[in-house]
């Protein structure tokens, strides 16, 4: 998995998401998000690009909820946009857009950031 961050508009931090979101990527004791963004990553509002995203298992799933609690208990907010086919299927199929806060592409996403609403 390579996480980019893309030029912020206004306070929304942009991340583009690349590659396998896997067993095989993602230790437990890793914090991608806070290697990337800082300490206080889950603090801020955080929209990523799944576009690129080529596989996505139980390891992954489990890092996206797990952050989206982070984001939740630390006041931040995520939103993650443009699923790739096969990173949609995925969460379509374990109901996840109920739990998760997805949007069709980054417009919608940044419009979500602002409603506090999710669009599954």
């Amino acid at each position: 998995m390579k996480l980019t961050q893309q030029e912020n508009i206004d306070h929304v931090v942009r991340l583009d998401v690349s590659g396998s979101l896997d067993f095989h990527q993602l230790s437990p004791l890793d914090e991608p998000l806070s290697d990337v963004l800082g300490h206080d990553a889950y603090k801020k509002t955080v929209i990523m690009n799944m576009r690129a995203v080529d596989t996505l298992d139980s390891s992954g799933v489990g890092w996206l909820l797990t952050c989206q609690k982070q984001f939740r208990s630390s006041g931040g907010s995520l939103v993650l946009h443009s699923l790739s086919p096969t990173a949609r299927n995925v969460l379509r199929v374990l109901n996840l857009q109920r739990v998760l806060r997805l949007a069709d592409d980054e417009k919608q996403a940044i419009v979500l950031t602002e409603a506090g609403e999710s669009s599954g």
